[in-house]
């Protein structure tokens, strides 16, 4: 199965982002494991969000970043990743540097979208030359043939940009494009949808314009877009007395709902890998006027699926526009084959089936699945509601003899999905943590058990080690592991996380939980040691989640010490829980994981505080 570790750099949602997240879109209809970086504020990560993939964010980098690149050894090692794509060229440099300085030995893919030439300098061509870069997947021929120009060598595959060909169009609201602008009814809109930057050549889109409203004054004309040159264009309508006739939108994500409202797309781009935007009016039936500025000649044959006029070319870019809006059957004839063109051409299953071409061509071999290892290993998790997390979790413990799943009696497809991928399934009633997991341990067929929790994960470097340990014959009874704790998208590095450690790896001849109904410790008849790698531990993804599980062991905790002697009660539920905080967050330099070891240690805080109300509840009600 591939594991694919996408990174895309950019905070924008321009072309490249929203194929990125076609890809993601694509992939998934193929059941592939996926997994995004990304700048968490950027809207690509909004989109792994809202569709709920596996997303890791960082802060907006340069064009060097250790941060990014140890995050990508990270991750790689915690999801067992088989490919990398980077889809930018930071992304790209984020991938190498991480290859580099922290040995993360992952197939490298890189998507090449721009027909710039590339730089020639040392750096430069290390990125491109590194032995993990196993494929450069260009957009169109013309970025492919940019790449071979500079590095003749390098293995190329052409893999063009994809759109949903199959969403219901006609159920997508459509934007009041006129009323919102006050355009009156007979006018026609013409439109231009891009990034304000140069090389967009917004500036040839209002000579353009100008010289069309000298012949037909009932046109408008919409910029859709946001960018550094915002304010040169502006200025430049402003100078050529256009202020009324052209408008600047901004940024509209769903471009789907204005393209219908527009009667052509004008794209004067003077640089262009492949220009995706022109898929989407291809599919809404509306008709392109576009320059030869590269990839766009591989997407329009002029006269068949759209008009074609040299860069700059002001005066036939004009005559091009008129032609269309002014001849019915040629609009018709042109919409009708760009249609054809992009469902045959540019669909999702198409990018994601190409796509798994060149991920099957660059894999290389699981060196692990050729361990020669004799000691049979049992694997245990605890479950209750945890459907999100049950397909992962089974997945990474392909290496165990047997997993087998101990179900607090879900409510959701926890259980069938762990029947499904080959899992025992037990279900029993939840009483105490303890009490749950020794029934399980009793259940299994080895005596060698890997206990793990459905949001934690054994990396590749552990797993390998684990397995190492258990056949060397060692006079050991468990293995105890560091744990490397994700909360709130970010790996927590300080606070009780430097020290603590968790027993996960056991002969159960030799070992059992203490009783106790949370918190509870493994007990361990003989010698332990402590292995090299860490457990990876995904908190909840949102803070509501995190809350309520302190409140749950909270609650646990109070009945477990309800029948103690608890002197000093007022006392403690003062002092305990600020000390705690101080504990965590001060002592423990937990101010060092930033906004989420402050969020971390104030609920640590909140959870004790809850702990010992609880446990005056329960004095009260017994006395």
């Amino acid at each position: 199965m591939f594991k694919i570790l996408h990174i895309s750099s950019p905070d924008t949602w321009r072309g490249g982002e929203r194929q990125v997240a076609n890809l993601m879109k694509a992939l998934e209809k193929e059941s592939v494991y996926q997994v995004l970086l990304c700048p968490d504020q950027a809207p690509l990560a909004d989109f792994a969000r809202e569709k709920d993939f596996h997303l890791y964010g960082l802060q907006k980098a340069g064009g060097f970043s250790m941060s990014w690149a140890k995050k990508i050894r990270d991750i790689c090692d915690m999801h067992q990743i088989t490919h990398i794509h980077a889809h930018d060229s930071k992304a790209q440099t984020y991938a190498v540097t991480a290859a580099t300085i922290y040995k993360n030995n992952i197939p490298i893919l890189v998507t090449r979208r721009v027909i710039f030439p590339i730089k020639k300098t040392r750096l430069t061509a290390y990125k491109y030359t590194h032995p993990h870069i196993k494929k450069i997947i260009c957009i169109s021929k013309k970025v492919a043939e940019v790449v071979h120009n500079t590095y003749s060598d390098l293995p190329i595959s052409v893999i063009y940009d994809s759109i949903d060909t199959d969403k219901l169009i006609s159920n997508i609201p459509e934007h009041p494009l006129k009323k919102t602008y006050n355009i009156p009814e007979s006018y026609q809109i013409v439109g231009y949808i891009a990034a304000l930057s140069r090389e967009k050549d917004h500036i040839t889109f209002i000579d353009t314009a100008k010289l069309m409203l000298q012949k037909n004054p009932k046109l408008r004309f919409l910029i859709v877009g946001e960018g550094d040159e915002r304010a040169n264009i502006e200025h430049y309508i402003a100078r050529q007395g256009l202020t009324d006739h052209i408008i600047l939108t901004g940024f509209i994500k769903d471009i789907n709902a204005l393209i219908p409202q527009l009667d052509l797309l004008l794209f004067t781009s003077t640089s262009e890998g492949l220009g995706s935007t022109i898929l989407d009016f291809f599919l809404h039936k509306v008709p392109v006027v576009s320059t030869r500025c590269g990839g766009v000649e591989e997407l329009i044959v002029h006269g068949k699926t759209g008009l074609l006029s040299s860069v700059g070319d002001v005066a036939d870019l004009a005559k091009n526009a008129f032609l269309i809006l002014n001849d019915q059957s040629l609009k018709q004839k042109i919409v009708e084959k760009a249609y054809d063109f992009v469902k045959e051409n540019h669909s999702l299953e198409k990018l994601g089936k190409e796509t798994l071409s060149v991920y099957r061509e660059t894999a290389t071999i699981n060196t692990k699945e050729g361990f020669n290892g004799h000691v049979k290993i049992s694997a245990i998790v605890p479950t209750l509601n945890e459907e999100r997390n049950i397909k992962g979790v089974i997945e990474n413990l392909s290496f165990a003899d047997e997993v087998l799943i101990i179900d607090s009696e879900s409510t959701d497809q926890t259980v069938p999905l762990a029947k499904s991928l080959g899992a025992k399934v037990f279900v029993r009633t939840f009483d105490n943590f303890s009490n749950q997991k020794n029934h399980a341990i009793q259940q299994t067929q080895h005596d060698w058990v890997v206990f793990i929790d459905a949001d934690e994960r054994i990396g590749s470097a552990l797993q390998s080690e684990i397995l190492e340990v258990l056949n060397s014959q060692a006079e050991v009874s468990a293995y105890s592991m560091k744990m490397k704790y994700h909360f709130l998208g970010r790996f927590m590095r300080f606070g009780s996380f430097r020290t603590k450690k968790v027993l996960r790896v056991f002969n159960k001849q030799q070992a059992q939980y203490d009783g106790k109904l949370v918190h509870e410790q493994l007990r361990v008849n003989g010698k332990t040691k402590l292995l090299k790698n860490k457990l990876y531990h995904h908190s909840q993804k949102d803070l509501d989640g995190f809350i309520k599980t302190q409140v749950f062991y909270a609650g646990l905790k109070a009945k477990e010490i309800a029948g103690q002697k608890n002197r000093f009660l007022f006392l403690k539920t003062v002092f305990k829980p600020p000390f705690r905080f101080l504990k965590h967050y001060i002592f423990q330099l937990g101010f060092l994981d930033g906004f989420q070891g402050f969020i971390f240690a104030g609920v640590q805080s909140y959870g004790i505080f809850i702990r010992y109300i609880k446990l005056w509840n329960l004095k009260q009600k017994h006395k």
